[in-house]
């Protein structure tokens, strides 16, 4: 091998030396950041949980001082002022309100939506830890009260007469229930009922469902609708 070889040969080892110099320290910067961007989000939810743990205390602390007819009067006050405020809402601006919230639920990440289930199961703990004996007994009641009367329907539904149910949405001859106007998802070509949101069906082609399947011989029977 003559000297300009070994020269040429020198200049090549010492080019991928230096090549994997460079890409050895760029792993370790790309892992410095890594380490850097876990170790400050495992601060930041450190923080936020301990402000939500603080949060959680002053109300238990706030709640344990009202009487159990003030927290209802609080309960009813709120239940009223909002279904006064969705009274008083156009219903294009209810539907509005309606996507927005379903649009700002989509694009929660993964680490907010544990969050959110978490304040909302710390907040019905603190609920229940704050109920006497007697509201425990009144919602047990309540739901007791409601499986008698399914039960009381169920039982019922011999005497059922089609000709008691009349109106727009009946059909005069048959008595079965007419459909209302429907739309058809653009993306995933599905009924979708009036009043249901935009991102109902498939978030607008952002999720990939599969082919709807034909419906079955005795639905297309109940309905008489060979394209349901």
């Amino acid at each position: 091998m003559s000297s300009c070889q070994r020269e040429r040969a020198r200049q090549r080892n010492a080019e991928r030396q230096r090549l994997r110099m460079a890409q050895r320290r760029a792993e370790e910067v790309k892992a410095d950041r890594e380490r850097s961007r876990l170790s400050h989000q495992a601060q930041r939810l450190l923080c936020t949980q301990i402000a939500r743990e603080h949060e959680r205390e002053q109300q238990v602390a706030r709640r344990s001082q009202q009487t159990e007819a003030h927290r209802a009067a609080l309960r009813e006050r709120d239940t009223e002022a909002r279904a006064r405020r969705r009274s008083q809402q156009p219903g294009d601006e209810r539907n509005a309100d309606r996507e927005r919230h379903t649009n700002a639920r989509v694009k929660q990440s993964d680490e907010s939506r544990d969050a959110q289930r978490e304040h909302d199961r710390e907040r019905h703990e603190d609920g229940r830890a704050l109920q006497t004996e007697e509201v425990r007994e009144e919602k047990r009641e309540r739901v007791r009260e409601r499986r008698r009367t399914a039960r009381d329907a169920l039982a019922n539904h011999e005497n059922f007469r089609p000709s008691m149910f009349t109106g727009p949405d009946v059909n005069e001859v048959t008595r079965r229930h007419r459909l209302p106007l429907t739309t058809v998802c653009a993306h995933r070509n599905a009924w979708k009922w009036p009043g249901e949101s935009k991102v109902g069906c498939c978030l607008e082609g952002k999720v990939k469902l599969p082919p709807l399947a034909p419906a079955p011989a005795k639905l297309l029977q109940l309905y008489g609708d060979p394209e349901f």
